[in-house]
C-alpha cells in the first residue's frame, strides 16, 4: 500500500486548520483577562459544556481502558 499526494494533502490540512484557529485567537481575537481564558467568561451553554464533558470522558476512557 502506498500513501498517495491526496493522503498527504488531507494530513497537512488536518493539521493546518488548527494552527491557524490558535494562531487566530492567539493575535487576533485576544481575551482580556485569564477568567475569560480559562472560564470561556463564563459565557458558556449548557450544551457545549455538555459535549466538552462528555468528549473529555469518551477520551480518558479510550486513553486508560476504564470505565
Amino acid at each position: 500500500m502506498q500513501i498517495s499526494p491526496v493522503d498527504y494533502s488531507v494530513f497537512a490540512l488536518s493539521l493546518l486548520v488548527p494552527i491557524l484557529i490558535a494562531l487566530y485567537y492567539a493575535f487576533v481575537q485576544k481575551q482580556k483577562t485569564t477568567d475569560a481564558y480559562m472560564m470561556g467568561d463564563r459565557k458558556v451553554g449548557a450544551l457545549p459544556m455538555a459535549f466538552s464533558l462528555t468528549v473529555s470522558y469518551l477520551s480518558a476512557v479510550t486513553i486508560t481502558g476504564k470505565v
